[in-house]
């Protein structure tokens, strides 16, 4: 049985999340409806909820990377401590 918590480092250079890293895999998405720059190929319609269906926005997608355990753990300590 695996005891270890996931850990996640989200990394963010100029207010734009760059990187998620993570100790094991996990389950998670950054949608970013700041489509600029993005390619064609990584665009993603994105359900807006109940407000005004079926309405959808385009947003690019982005998901967690899995990193080694001591690289992780270095970065979680330095913005720990």
């Amino acid at each position: 049985m695996n005891t270890e918590k996931p850990r996640i480092v989200i990394i963010m250079e100029g207010g734009v999340i760059t990187a998620l890293l993570s100790n094991m895999p996990i389950d998670v998405a950054v949608i970013d409806y700041d489509t600029e720059g993005a390619e064609t190929e990584d665009l993603k319609f994105v359900p807006q909820g109940p407000v005004l269906p079926p309405s959808a926005a385009v947003a690019h997608v982005e998901d967690a990377e899995v990193i080694g355990t001591e690289r992780l753990e270095e970065l979680f300590s330095a913005a720990s401590g």
